[in-house]
């Protein structure tokens, strides 16, 4: 079925208990076609209190917008030319809806969505699939304030598109989450990395991280590619005082070499450590997953007191700095 966004209708001449019931039950893709009628349709919507829990905004091919509310969610696939667009909702059902509104660019329809949920931050991901020479996202997302920005590359892509695409995002963005990074010069990882963004996770394909790439960032949780004597390295520099807003640490070491023993060996070489109780209980946060205990660990002492406890094996290793309501027993 293909259709023009509707145009305003009776509804708005109701009582305001039955404008809200009416609207709060409504299916969400017309719920948001509605608020797109006219500017009392869309306070209309903003009254009703509906608080996205997250939209996600995907760059492939296509723009694939996803809007998350409590218990209801529905997404867009949005063709690329920003003065014509393509609502598509097939959730849930077979069959496809269309809703064309020649009126809305992509920008207009994003910034809409998020004050009409009262979204501040959208969660933005680019593919290596984007079409860069005819999407012009630089236009499309100028300004918006971004809570995480992803990047998936494999195989073949542009250089030159990915580095201005960094250059832009990262400093829009809140937290970060990086696959490749295309630059050759130091400076120019430097630029995205000094920005004390809430979140990083650097977790290249093949590479590891150079141990002057990690320092450069300063976050408050951070998972990178980096090697196991690059890790005894950051232990040092914390103790002795470096980035301060650390929470969170996980290191993956490539490609499995050593067996537990020698991976601890080398991380704790010249660090003062001690072995904590084995069933000591820890609650942690990681980036982007739900809470979980750890039991046992090694714990290191910042020169400013704090306390951080490291969980090592072949693969990786985590490190937690504690906080007064981290040790469960």
């Amino acid at each position: 079925m293909t259709d023009v966004a509707p145009t305003p209708f009776p509804l708005i001449n109701l009582p305001e208990k039955s404008i809200r019931y009416v609207l709060k039950n409504m299916k969400l893709i017309d719920l948001i076609g509605f608020s797109f009628t006219s500017a009392v349709a869309k306070n209309q919507t903003e009254r009703l209190g509906l608080n996205a829990k997250s939209m996600y905004v995907q760059l492939s091919c296509v723009i694939n917008i996803s809007i998350y509310l409590p218990k209801r969610s529905t997404n867009f696939y949005l063709l690329t030319d920003t003065t014509f667009l393509r609502f598509i909702d097939s959730q849930k059902t077979i069959d496809t809806t269309q809703w064309i509104n020649q009126k809305v660019n992509v920008s207009q329809f994003i910034s809409h969505i998020l004050e009409i949920f009262h979204r501040p931050k959208v969660k933005l991901s680019l593919h290596n699939t984007i079409r860069c020479e005819t999407m012009n996202i630089f236009e499309m997302f100028a300004g918006l304030d971004i809570e995480t920005f992803q990047t998936i590359f494999y195989g073949h892509y542009k250089t030159s598109f990915y580095e201005k695409t960094l250059k832009m995002f990262a400093l829009q963005s809140e937290a970060i989450r990086l696959n490749k990074l295309p630059f050759n010069d130091p400076k120019q990882i430097h630029s995205i990395a000094c920005q004390n963004h809430r979140s990083a996770t650097i977790r290249l394909i093949t590479d590891l991280l150079a141990f002057n790439d990690l320092l450069a960032f300063n976050p408050k949780s951070q998972i990178m590619s980096v090697s196991l004597t690059d890790v005894n390295l950051f232990l040092k520099h914390w103790i002795h005082g470096s980035n301060r807003r650390l929470e969170f640490s996980r290191f993956y070491h490539g490609r499995p070499h050593y067996s537990n023993d020698d991976c601890r060996k080398i991380i704790f070489k010249n660090v003062d450590y001690c072995i904590a109780p084995v069933e000591r209980e820890m609650l942690i946060q990681e980036p982007g997953e739900l809470e979980k205990s750890v039991i046992g660990g090694f714990d290191i002492v910042c020169i400013d007191g704090r306390k951080a406890s490291i969980f090592v094996d072949q693969s990786m290793s985590e490190m937690i700095v504690w906080s007064s309501n981290q040790i469960l027993k």
